[in-house]
């Protein structure tokens, strides 16, 4: 919108007030669609549980503080991730920080420890991969087509007759975009990640070796870097 714009929307003849953010289904939808609304309020919540982790870490076993981080931070990292997870680096900072702090409490590692084999030994995923890891569960469902019908649209198929896909011939239709929120969308990120997927992972035949096959390679990747 050109600065100085402003538009007056009606439907039904009601007005529609216009809002900086507003709260749906869980999450926090903000005028620019860059999240940082929906980021704080997890950021806040994260904080809480990773504060009541801290109070226990003394007196419970590493095995219950892990039991907690699933209960207090995990669903707060993964609730409609592929969604919010589209955010720029700088705005999922914080969240990483706050992440990396949980780990190093359940494993008992000093402050300035590397963090990557704490996630590979616990086998996490970190937030950046968590967003690669619903997406390539999404992409998987959209090519066996087991999403209801309104999903299906968001990526095309290069070509639904071809038995056998190459690294010259994806299986989706990879698309150009000039914008960052763009190419941040489902609609170009999904297939590009998908293309980018060794091929066991992109031929795996149900949704549950998919996540092993993934973990174990998201997982042995922090090991090897």
């Amino acid at each position: 919108m050109p600065a100085g714009v402003t538009y007056n929307v009606s439907i039904d003849g009601q007005a529609v007030e216009r809002v900086e953010y507003t709260k749906f289904l869980g999450v926090f939808i903000d005028e620019k669609l860059n999240w940082k609304k929906h980021i704080e309020h997890i950021a806040s919540k994260i904080s809480k549980g990773i504060g009541a982790m801290g109070r226990v870490r003394n007196i419970v076993p590493n095995k219950a503080l892990l039991m907690l981080y699933y209960a207090l931070v995990y669903p707060y990292l993964t609730y409609c991730n592929i969604v919010w997870g589209s955010a720029c680096i700088s705005s999922l900072t914080k969240l990483v920080s706050l992440q990396n702090r949980a780990i190093r409490l359940i494993t008992r590692s000093p402050f300035r420890s590397s963090c990557n084999p704490l996630f590979a030994s616990l086998k996490l995923l970190k937030l950046i991969d968590i967003v690669k890891f619903q997406t390539a569960q999404f992409m998987f469902k959209v090519k066996y087509h087991l999403l209801p019908p309104s999903c299906m649209h968001y990526v095309t198929v290069s070509n639904p007759q071809r038995p056998h896909v190459t690294r010259k011939n994806p299986y989706f239709v990879l698309i150009g975009c000039r914008t960052v929120v763009r190419e941040n969308s489902i609609h170009i990120y999904g297939p590009k990640l998908w293309d980018s997927l060794p091929r066991d992972i992109q031929d795996a035949i149900s949704i549950s070796s998919l996540k092993r096959i993934m973990l174990e390679f998201v997982c042995n990747s922090y090991i090897s870097s």
